[in-house]
């Protein structure tokens, strides 16, 4: 363990407990808000002036206004022109930040009208030496919204606070915010490549010495550090921004920089202040980490938080020989490992490669969230858009529980996570993309492949209890089934059966939800009736092919089933009597477990709950054919080895698998005389090898089994007594209530959160989108005004009336429509009108019909009943309801 700095209790950091959903989490929802018009979302802020606006950075450099649950059209302002080139494939370069000054919405304030941006651009100094690389440029920057227009901001009023070359195009930190105390906050990564050891990383090269001191440890520079500044003020060097008094090195005459605030960080992409109404002002950061452990930090000022020397709280193999830390460190307050690494003790959970950042909430919506810190992370893998929400509470002071959250629909959600977004409300927002590359399109759409995300409360539920439709048991030692008795098994026996395994077989009738509908929980309830162990845990898996229940029936007890019928699961085929086999003997399942309960000793029944249940059957519910159901195992099965032994070599060394065997575990020696009995005398920590002390009397040879009995019967689907049956109990949310008319039309001609306005003009082809949309016609493609309203005014002699012909959907129940006439174009005259959906009338009405091919849509023919004269004008006139 590092040694710590002294702090409060009450914000200490390095205490923290592992697990998997933690009940105090509330089940929660991701609603679409915006998609395909933003291409890299990476942060989203509110200005804090009271409109209600968020401000949307791009990666590549708009920054788009998010306002009333639209983005609006236009740029806010657009940095493109001033970012470095974006490298093809991945890039973590561009606009990475947005602050607005707290001051930005009042008059009397200095900070009126200011906001701040984090980007990296060219430098002119690229590409730099051998030894002092540069790749680009870090820029800190003022700008001012247009004194004419809150929603433009002025391109013209930049002001550079600072800028610093970094020599990779990698880690490039990100982070900007202002702080409780006035201050504005800035992250900076390490500088990039790996390990913080290379060219351009302080006493590194690109043979990577195990002493470099690295970027992240010198004081002396910008990288590897959380930063905070005075942008108002004129104290710091070159005279473009203050510094805090109670900086750490504010007064440092040794060449530290005056603007850290800590150190010791490898790329800090973001981090947030739980500074709202109730909140505790601290400072919460997620550090991504090199390659095995992600950590979250409470961020204190002028603390070290160990890189290079440190990976959370482990010492990396890289960095074992490192220059001791220049001051004590502080621990992260939780830590996981990346997937397939193992570390710590108890073993960290494994849940991503990158953790993103977020947010305390501090919301209303949902109540059982606050206080909590949520936040995420990129992936599961560099190449597969897989980000997974997580969060943390703080069960003690200090003391700190990480949860995987139960998102509806799934956890991971299937996208890469970049930032979060907190409104003026402290509602939450999830930032993210399907592809790497900042520029590239969804490749399912070629649109853009941005989608923000919103944090709400899961609607409510409706509960249904589902029977099993089939199951089984297969059988390790045999092809004996058991589809159609009244029990069902699952454990390993006891030794005198040699350990032999058993599996059940489960899946359910899902006919009675309702199509659309996303299932919220699920819970298997089996009845246990007897049982050949101890209490013993036994996990649900998703099974991934087809299988039979056949009219194989041992009668009771059952337990060593019966030989097969011709469509009985068996331990080597889903169908017994059918070419095809299981691709592995046991049942092709998924190792992912979908639920894990203890069974104990005493018959009753016993319940397996948890939300990849509930994932497993939204999958089944969107593709049916896919209902396999589930696999009921016992999570620790018997290991069975082959060993020789000899009496002139009387020990016999079995290495076994990595399934958790403890000392004094029964075996049995499968050819062995009974008279040469073998036990175990341990197993070795260090080599994972079980000893077996054989009698010197004979030679031994044949199959060792470890067996600890596991087995336990559960009653099938088959018993007489319906309510001891298998059952499936689930809440789902209903399928959502049928659009209206206009709101059909409008998802059909719109994105999630586009902008939608009746006055608006989108396609430019002179018809307003309300017009558009009373006249059944898509807002994006242009249409002739003659296709809505025509007049036939060619040859009309004087006296005569003119004839004007428009267009009604029948269906726009929400619009009236009013064709009327003047000659002055002040006084107008109703000829005709339709008022929700109802037949047209007037003096002027003379007939209507159906469009051919185009039904419903009517054509509406009206005359004008003023003689001719000198000027006639005519107006279809369209009221929204």
């Amino acid at each position: 363990m590092k040694p710590k700095l002294l702090i409060p209790a009450a914000i200490a950091a390095g205490s923290w407990l592992c697990g998997s959903v933690d009940a105090a989490f509330p089940q929660v929802k991701l609603e679409v808000v915006c998609e395909h018009q933003i291409a890299s979302p990476v942060a989203m802020v509110s200005a804090g002036d009271g409109s209600g606006r968020m401000f949307v950075a791009d990666q590549r450099g708009k920054i788009r206004i998010f306002r009333n649950a639209m983005l609006e059209p236009g740029n806010f302002l657009d940095l493109g022109p001033k970012l470095v080139p974006e490298r093809a494939g991945y890039d973590e370069r561009g606009l990475l930040g947005i602050a607005f000054h707290p001051g930005y919405g009042n008059p009397v304030s200095p900070g009126y009208r200011r906001f701040y941006v984090f980007y990296i651009a060219s430098s002119p100094n690229v590409p730099g030496t051998t030894t002092d690389p540069v790749d680009s440029r870090t820029v800190i920057a003022e700008y001012l919204v247009s004194a004419a227009n809150p929603d433009v901001a002025d391109p013209a009023s930049e002001r550079i606070l600072l800028s610093f070359d970094k020599p990779q195009f990698d880690q490039a930190g990100g982070g900007l915010e202002f702080g409780p105390d006035g201050f504005l906050y800035f992250s900076v990564g390490d500088g990039g490549s790996s390990q913080d050891n290379n060219y351009g990383h302080t006493g590194g090269t690109s043979a990577k010495p195990t002493n470099a001191l690295g970027n992240a440890q010198d004081l002396t520079k910008f990288m590897g550090k959380l930063h905070r500044i005075d942008p108002l003020g004129t104290d710091g060097p070159g005279g473009q921004y203050g510094i805090p008094a109670d900086n750490p090195f504010s007064l440092s005459g040794n060449g530290e920089r005056p603007e850290i605030y800590a150190y010791g960080l490898r790329n800090t992409w973001r981090f947030s202040f739980d500074s709202r109404p109730g909140g505790t002002d601290r400072l919460f950061a997620a550090d991504v980490g090199q390659g095995e452990v992600e950590e979250i930090d409470v961020i204190l000022n002028g603390g070290n938080y160990g890189w290079r020397n440190m990976e959370g709280t482990f010492v990396p193999g890289f960095s074992i020989d490192a220059p001791p830390l220049a001051g004590p460190a502080i621990d992260p307050i939780s830590q996981y490992a990346h997937p397939g690494v193992v570390k710590g003790s108890p073993t960290l959970p494994q849940y991503g490669i990158s953790c993103i950042g977020g947010y305390v909430y501090r919301g209303t919506a949902i109540p059982g969230l606050v206080e909590k810190y949520v936040f995420g992370d990129y992936s599961q893998s560099a190449g597969t858009p897989g980000g997974s929400l997580l969060g943390l509470e703080e069960v003690f002071p200090g003391v700190w529980s990480l949860a995987f959250l139960d998102v509806l629909g799934g956890n991971p959600i299937g996208r890469f996570i970049q930032g979060f977004g907190q409104d003026a409300n402290g509602e939450l927002y999830v930032l993210t993309k399907q592809t790497r590359a900042a520029s590239d399109p969804d490749p399912a759409t070629g649109l853009p492949s941005g989608r923000i995300l919103k944090i709400v409360p899961v609607p409510a539920t409706t509960s249904a209890n589902l029977a099993a439709s089939k199951d089984n048991t297969i059988y390790q030692e045999s092809e004996n089934s058991n589809g159609a008795g009244i029990s069902i098994f699952s454990g390993a026996t006891d030794i005198g059966n040699n350990g032999a395994v058993r599996r059940a077989l489960l899946a359910f009738d899902l006919s009675p939800i309702p199509a659309g509908s996303t299932v919220a929980t699920a819970a298997v309830t089996l009845k246990m009736d007897q049982t050949a162990s101890a209490a013993y845990s036994f996990s649900l898996h998703k099974l991934l092919a087809d299988w039979g229940e056949g009219t194989a029936n041992a009668g009771s007890p059952g337990g060593q089933g019966a030989p097969a019928s011709a469509t009985d699961a068996t331990w080597l085929k889903p169908f017994f009597g059918q070419a095809a086999a299981w691709i592995v003997s046991g049942g092709d399942f998924s190792p992912t477990k979908s639920g894990t309960t203890s069974v104990g000793v005493l018959a009753g029944n016993f319940v397996w709950a948890a939300p990849q249940m509930a994932y497993d059957i939204n999958g089944w519910l969107s593709a049916p054919t896919g209902n396999n159901g589930w696999l009921l195992k016992a999570d620790t099965e018997p290991v069975i080895k082959t060993a020789v032994g000899s009496a002139s070599l009387p020990t016999i060394t079995v290495s076994p698998d990595t399934l958790g065997l403890v000392d004094g575990m029964p075996v049995k020696g499968n050819g062995i005389a009974s008279s040469a009995l073998i036990a175990a005398n341990g197993i070795n920590a260090a080599t994972n090898v079980v000893t077996l002390t054989v009698p010197n009397s004979s030679a031994v040879s044949g199959t060792i089994y470890f067996a600890t009995p596991s087995a336990k019967r559960f009653v099938s689907r088959n018993s007489t007594i319906t309510a001891s049956r298998p059952k499936l109990t689930v809440t789902y949310v209903p399928p959502p209530a049928p659009l209206s008319h206009r709101k059909a039309w409008e998802a059909q001609n719109y994105f999630i959160g586009e902008y939608i306005n009746d006055a608006y003009d989108t396609d430019r082809d002179g018809l307003p989108d309300g017009i558009e949309y009373a006249w059944g016609f898509s807002p994006k493609a242009r249409n002739p005004m003659s296709d809505g309203l025509s007049v036939n005014y060619s040859g009309v002699p004087g006296g005569s009336p003119l004839v004007a012909t428009f267009r009604r959907d029948p269906l726009a129940t929400d619009l009236t429509y009013e064709l009327q006439a003047s000659s002055d174009l002040t006084t107008w005259t109703t000829l005709c009108q339709s008022v929700a959906g109802a037949a047209p009338t007037g003096a002027g009405y003379v007939s209507e019909s159906v469009i051919s091919g185009q039904a419903p849509f009517r054509n509406v023919v009206v005359n004008d009943t003023a003689p001719g004269g000198a000027q006639r004008f005519v107006r279809l006139k369209v009221t929204r309801q």
